[in-house]
């Protein structure tokens, strides 16, 4: 019977043993390793095109400084800096109203911080944090305005060095608790003036150099033998996405303006044109091309129609009589909206 037992445990064993077998082969690191080659071979062929338009992009973006620009683009480019110049102010005056407080309170914050410890680190925030109150104190007393390019610049460079000298501060904290709430600070600081001054050109690098700092001093006070790979991985995709948030707030609030002045350089050519239009001919009319809808007035057409109904937001398709006239006036429209090869008068202008 003690044998008969012994033969049971034992088998047991051996099956138990044999069922963990194919589980510890999954976990082994060389059949891991074998599935992340695969994994980024497959990453590889799936991007490969995309990387390639990238670097296209990027190599016809760093070409852009060599083209030589025509007395048009340099305009377009004045009234774009004039307009970028407009929206930066504005902003900057809705978030100093704001930012003038919250500056304030980080000094009390500081000040209390360095009453309470000391060091090099508190010092150095405490200088960052004045550096900023007295720069907001200086433009909500009138002794510094804001009005020109130069100023905005001026302003910008001041901003991010009062942020490089917070920052030291903050890289030379020996607290973990003070160094995740003093991090959070630095970010969200970096972030905004990103936004505030539409710019990446300035802001983005120090925020890049601000994050490979902190996140050096975070791994220095969790330990080295504590930081792990996913942890890695996990600062380097947040820091990342901040980067790619930043930078695409910054391009759609630039590509607004450009579409803003495009729109006014659009409409400004259409009043002129209608205005011509009607000095040589008996009315003038705008129509959608999408829909054919006759747009804004159409009282032109109803003093020649002698009608009394509003044409306004109505399809100028539903006045011909006839589906042969229809069929002309399209095909008419297509053949002046069709690419031509040469320069001349649009016949419709002859």
């Amino acid at each position: 019977q003690v044998f008969f037992v012994f033969f049971i445990r034992h088998g047991r064993e051996q099956n138990a043993a044999m069922e963990l077998e194919p589980l510890e082969f999954l976990e082994s690191p060389w059949f891991l390793m074998a599935i992340g080659m695969l994994v980024a071979a497959l990453h590889v062929c799936l991007t490969k095109s995309d990387v390639k338009l990238g670097l296209a992009r990027l190599l016809e973006k760093c070409q852009q400084h060599k083209h030589v620009m025509t007395q048009r683009e340099l305009d377009k480019k004045h009234r774009f800096d004039k307009e970028l110049l407009h929206a930066r102010i504005e902003i900057f005056g809705m978030v100093h109203r704001v930012a003038i407080h919250i500056a304030f309170a980080l000094v009390l914050a500081t000040m209390h911080k360095l009453a309470a410890s000391g060091g090099v680190a508190s010092w150095m925030q405490l200088l960052g944090t004045c550096s900023g109150y007295g720069l907001h104190v200086l433009i909500a007393s009138g002794v510094l305005e804001i009005k020109s390019a130069s100023h905005i610049r001026f302003l910008e460079v001041s901003c991010v060095g009062t942020y490089a000298m917070y920052l030291c501060g903050v890289v030379q904290e020996t607290e973990p608790e003070m160094f995740s709430a003093t991090e959070k600070v630095s970010q969200v600081t970096m972030v905004l003036l990103s936004v505030v001054f539409i710019d990446v050109k300035m802001p983005l690098p120090v925020y890049i150099c601000g994050a490979v700092s902190l996140s050096y001093k975070q791994f220095q006070l969790m330990g080295s033998s504590n930081v792990k790979p996913m942890l890695l991985a996990s600062t380097l995709v947040s820091h990342t996405a901040a980067c790619g948030v930043v930078t695409f707030i910054v391009f759609a609030m630039q590509s607004h303006i450009a579409s803003k002045l495009d729109s006014k350089d659009i409409s400004s050519l259409l009043v002129a044109s209608r205005r011509v239009l009607r000095g040589v001919c008996d009315g003038d009319l705008v129509l959608d091309s999408r829909n054919h809808n006759i747009v804004d007035d159409g009282s032109s057409l109803e003093r020649l129609l002698k009608t009394p109904k509003k044409l306004a937001d109505t399809s100028f398709l539903d006045l011909f009589l006839d589906p042969e006239g229809r069929q002309n006036f399209l095909q008419f429209l297509r053949s002046e909206t069709a690419p031509r090869q040469s320069k001349g008068i649009p016949p419709c202008l002859r």
